[in-house]
């Protein structure tokens, strides 16, 4: 009887000792979760503990970038001053003063291919920029 007693009181003190190390595991796993709640991907960021996905800080201002700039197309170059002129692809600084230049010169442009006249602007360049321009009657 006594190697029962003895086996009883080793079982009592083995529960609690157990039941203390799995509330440590646990809690530890809930810190852990908590602490990694968001992780960085680069591009987006997902939080582990609703699921959402964010787009990093860095892809946001990307996107504010070209949402600013389409806010700007169509670009009217009888209008437009060379800064402006600069956001159209292919148009440099040197470009954009020569469109400024022969405007100046020659008066509004009214159709996109009167910019052919405009030194440095061949077929290619009013190719990639006739969606983005338009030719206004030159008053604001």
């Amino acid at each position: 009887m006594s190697d029962e007693k003895r086996t009883s009181s080793k079982r009592t003190v083995t529960w609690p000792v157990l039941l203390l190390v799995a509330a440590f595991v646990g809690f530890f796993c809930l810190a852990l979760g908590y602490a990694l709640g968001s992780r960085s991907h680069g591009d987006y960021t997902v939080y582990t503990q609703t699921g959402a996905v964010f787009p990093s800080q860095e892809t946001m201002e990307e996107v504010e970038a070209i949402q600013s700039e389409a806010e700007v197309f169509p670009i009217d170059v009888n209008t437009a001053d060379a800064e402006t002129l600069e956001l159209l692809p292919g148009i440099g600084p040197e470009k954009a003063a020569a469109i400024v230049a022969w405007r100046e010169e020659n008066g509004p442009f009214s159709q996109p291919e009167d910019l052919l006249e405009v030194s440095g602007i061949g077929e290619a360049t009013l190719e990639e920029i006739r969606s983005l321009i338009v030719c206004g009657d030159g008053t604001e």
